[in-house]
């Protein structure tokens, strides 16, 4: 088993508060290629199952996808669809209000501080997860 943090994630450098400029695009056609090459060299042969939670499942969808060749099975636990379409006509205003609202909030603080829009869930879920969910850190 291997982890990888993605860009602005973790202990990835750049961290996302120091301003990267990045996107789908280049998590999936740079950062997750060079994962994948990275562990068949250190695991040559053995079988490759990205697991991906929120972000991550969704990067490893689409990884997967352009890559079906490289990829034995994968797991995605947390993870919703990039494609607005699929939310129906009911739930259209309210996911482009809190996609709007997310963007606005990193927009001004630089970075979007996950939980904003479940603050009940993170109260619930406990400092330790809640910590793990906004920035990406395990509780040492």
């Amino acid at each position: 088993m291997a982890t990888v943090d993605l860009r602005g994630r973790g202990e990835a450098k750049p961290a996302l508060r120091e301003g990267p400029d990045f996107g789908y695009r280049e998590l999936i056609e740079a950062d997750l290629p060079a994962a994948a090459a990275a562990l068949r060299s250190r695991f040559p042969g053995a079988p490759l199952h990205p697991f991906g939670h929120i972000l991550g499942g969704q990067i490893a969808l689409l990884f997967t996808a352009v890559h079906p060749d490289e990829v034995a099975g994968m797991v995605t636990i947390g993870t919703g669809t990039v494609f607005w379409r699929a939310f129906g006509p009911r739930r259209w205003v309210e996911a482009l209000w809190k996609i709007q609202w997310i963007g606005l909030v990193a927009k001004v603080r630089g970075w979007w501080p996950g939980g904003v829009l479940i603050p009940r869930a993170m109260a619930v879920l406990g400092p330790p997860v809640a910590a793990w969910i906004t920035e990406g850190q395990l509780p040492g």
